[in-house]
This record gives C-alpha cells, sequence and structure tokens, in this order.
C-alpha cells in the first residue's frame, strides 16, 4: 500500500457543490473551477501554481465571479472553438447557464 499525505484545503466560495478542472488561464497549469451554490450564486477560479509550466500540486486564492443564485454544475470547455477554455455555470435556482 502506498502513503497518502495530509489533504490541502482550499475556500471556494459559499457551499461549493461542483468542480471541473481546465487551464482556463493558458499557463500550462490545471486550474480548479467550482460552482457555489449560495444564495446568491457564483462560481470560483483556483488557478494552479507552478512555474515554467511545472505544478507544484497546490493552487491560489479563489477568483469569485457572479452567477444566478444556487449554481449546481460547472463545465470547463472550449465552446465556441476559438481555441481558449470557456466556463458554462448552470443555475437550479433561477433556470440559466451562464457561459
Amino acid at each position: 500500500m502506498g502513503r497518502s499525505a495530509a489533504p490541502a484545503v482550499y475556500p471556494a466560495g459559499s457551499r461549493p457543490v461542483a468542480i471541473a478542472t481546465g487551464d482556463v488561464d493558458d499557463d500550462g497549469l490545471l486550474d480548479l473551477v467550482v460552482a457555489n451554490n449560495g444564495t446568491t450564486g457564483t462560481w470560483s477560479v483556483l488557478r494552479g501554481q507552478g512555474a515554467g509550466g511545472l505544478a507544484d500540486g497546490t493552487f491560489g486564492a479563489p477568483a469569485t465571479y457572479p452567477a444566478a443564485s444556487k449554481a449546481s454544475a460547472v463545465v470547463v470547455r472550449d465552446f465556441n472553438e476559438d481555441g481558449m477554455l470557456d466556463v458554462a455555470v448552470a443555475s437550479n435556482g433561477g433556470s440559466l447557464v451562464h457561459v
């Protein structure tokens, strides 16, 4: 059996419920994108840390953006095929999808 390290804990937003990964800032490092299900819906990006495109396994403080209330799902993908990742956040409080 292998050993595992203690888990790292990061703040995200009010009631995080969904997470996706992708290099949303195009720096060569994997980032975390979180849908926050609080009454004032938000989504957060925790940017991967490291240097020269080499991740060190940690993430920075969250940058938080507004969404409709009760954000419930998040997807990271290049929806408009421009070569850059996009973020879509679904909300079950406002029946909306933010892209």
